[in-house]
C-alpha cells in the first residue's frame, strides 16, 4: 500500500456531514409535523375526512387566500395618542 499523498481533512468531511444531517432532520421534522396536523385547510378536506357537508366557509380577510401570509417588511407599531403628541404628529 502506498502512503497518502496529503493529509485527510476531517473538518471538511464533518462539516459536510453535519450540513447534510441538519437538512435531512429539518425535512423529517417538517414532514412529521404535516403528517400529524389535525387542521383542515379546505372545505373539501372536511367533507372527505368527516363525511359531513360544509354549510358555510368563511374566507380570510385578505380575499380568501388559504396560504400563510408571506413574510414581508415589518409594519410600524401603532403609537398611543400621548406618544403622538410628544412627537408633534397629529
Amino acid at each position: 500500500a502506498l502512503p497518502p499523498q496529503r493529509d485527510a481533512n476531517p473538518r471538511l468531511l464533518v462539516s459536510v456531514a453535519g450540513v447534510f444531517a441538519g437538512l435531512l432532520s429539518a425535512f423529517a421534522v417538517a414532514f412529521a409535523k404535516a403528517a400529524v396536523s389535525d387542521v383542515f385547510l379546505t372545505p373539501e378536506t372536511v367533507e372527505r375526512q368527516l363525511g359531513l357537508k360544509v354549510l358555510l366557509a368563511l374566507p380570510h380577510a385578505d380575499g380568501g387566500a388559504l396560504e400563510p401570509p408571506a413574510l414581508g417588511p415589518a409594519r410600524p407599531l401603532p403609537t398611543l395618542p400621548a406618544a403622538r403628541e410628544r412627537e408633534g404628529v397629529s
